[in-house]
């Protein structure tokens, strides 16, 4: 088994924005330095360092993460989930294709509406088990009981995204 050149964990929203569905990330934690820097200083996204580890024990693999920098030092998580043998039916009209099928993020840089396109295969997913630990990784806007009861969890392999050049589309009147 093979692993990803870096992990990374997410916690994010789907939005859509002039009939274009995509994601708006609160947060992407990754545990390689040079990403971090380059998402977050050139790209202007909402990078941070994290010490994450994913190690497979037997059928199941334990999931950790946490934020190295001081003032976010409490943002973790920890997780241990088992990806099962059935695919997920990912058919149009179904919700885990509305979850997978985005092919662009959102984010506002200043005063204005950026569109970042991406591109990637579909995704084939599958059904997993999910237990959440230890879990603080949600803006002080979301409360985290809402991430304790009953997780949608799927799994999917390894995929490449290529990520294409940004996008003015509109002004954010804050």
């Amino acid at each position: 088994m093979s692993y990803p050149s870096f992990l990374q964990m997410n916690f994010r929203t789907y939005i859509q924005f002039d009939d274009e569905p995509g994601i708006y990330f609160f947060s992407v934690d990754v545990n390689r330095m040079l990403t971090m820097i380059t998402a977050k200083n050139l790209l202007q996204l909402p990078y941070e360092m994290a010490e994450i580890s994913m190690e497979r024990i037997k059928d199941y693999y334990l999931f950790k993460s946490k934020r190295t920098k001081q003032i976010d030092s409490d943002a973790r998580i920890f997780a241990k989930y088992q990806p099962l043998e059935n695919i997920v039916c990912n058919k149009p009209n179904t919700l885990s294709h509305w979850l997978t099928d985005r092919y662009c993020f959102w984010m506002i840089n200043g005063n204005k509406i950026i569109k970042g396109p991406i591109s990637h295969m579909p995704w084939t997913l599958y059904h997993a088990e999910l237990e959440l630990i230890k879990i603080n990784i949600a803006p002080s806007s979301v409360h985290n009981k809402y991430l304790h009861s009953n997780p949608l969890a799927h799994y999917g392999k390894s995929m490449h995204a290529y990520l294409h050049p940004f996008e003015q589309q509109g002004i954010y009147n804050h």
